[in-house]
């Protein structure tokens, strides 16, 4: 939120001061990921050890923070993204909010599972899929949680008899380890670091989307011509010839009067000389 409203609330102070050159749309976005991307994922480091330590996730500090850290750092490069093509905050929050719905929805797996070959998504769901953090995040933690895990039995009592029981998760029924969990939500070949990589990735296309939109989508602005102003100025084409014609010929009739006032007055000083002034004695009277 706070990253796609910044580029809109700044466009103007940052139009005005790149027009003057004090810098260029590269420095401009290089300060704004400086002062930015470090607070935001340190505080989605916090938030991730704090899951960690209440809930006791089998996958590392290391990884848990790392992974809600960037995937933090892809969400607001998408917010500079949106920010940079809009005009205003106004028109950031109108088109950023469907479009952050949207991929968080595609985002989201399955929990009843997945079967991507009976049931194939279309390719423009997997096209949206590709830009959502959400998504690479989700899958990223999914296999850094389940992958070679082992589920404890369910211990059962009927009456005095004691007997154990296949574990059950959720929807999941009979799953004995996490490797089937992966394969049931079709993640069975997925790997963190590809997870990673491709949030990685599209952190940098986000991040040129946004250089690219500060460059070409700022307000236009015409350079001034230094050419002597006429009486009037003819931009519609649906004025007559004629009238364009007459209105030329006063103008130039206007400079020739001025020039031939001008070469007169000229010619009078130099006639009548410098002159005069009055002698006291003489000598002037200053």
């Amino acid at each position: 939120m706070k990253t796609l409203e910044m580029f809109g609330k700044e466009k103007s102070v940052v139009t005005r001061e790149r027009i003057r050159n004090q810098y260029s749309a590269l420095e401009y976005l290089l300060s704004k990921v400086l002062a930015e991307f470090p607070l935001d994922a340190a505080f989605a480091a916090v938030f991730a050890a704090v899951l960690k330590f209440r809930t006791g996730l089998q996958c590392s500090m290391q990884v848990l923070c790392g992974t809600y850290s960037l995937m933090t750092i892809a969400g607001a490069s998408l917010g500079f993204a949106v920010g940079s093509i809009t005009g205003s905050a106004e028109e950031a929050r109108v088109v950023g909010f469907p479009i952050m719905v949207l991929l968080m929805i595609v985002g989201v797996i399955n929990p009843s599972g997945v079967d991507a070959i009976q049931d194939p998504e279309p390719a423009f769901v997997r096209l949206i899929k590709l830009a959502s953090p959400i998504r690479w995040a989700i899958e990223a933690l999914c296999v850094a949680e389940y992958r070679d895990m082992e589920f404890a039995p369910t211990r059962k009592f009927f009456g005095f008899i004691r007997y154990m029981e296949n574990p059950r998760m959720g929807a999941f029924a009979l799953v004995k380890n996490g490797n089937q969990v992966l394969d049931a939500i079709a993640l069975g070949d997925a790997t963190f670091v590809s997870r990673i990589k491709s949030l990685a990735v599209l952190t940098g296309v986000n991040l040129a989307i946004s250089l690219a939109g500060l460059t070409f989508f700022g307000p236009k602005f015409k350079q001034a011509i230094s050419e002597e102003p006429t009486l009037f100025s003819y931009q519609d084409e649906a004025v007559p010839e004629t009238e364009k014609q007459v209105v030329n010929e006063m103008d130039q009739e206007r400079r020739n009067h001025d020039d031939q006032s001008v070469t007169a007055n000229r010619k009078q000083i130099s006639n009548s000389g410098a002159p005069k002034l009055p002698t006291f004695r003489g000598s002037p009277i200053w």
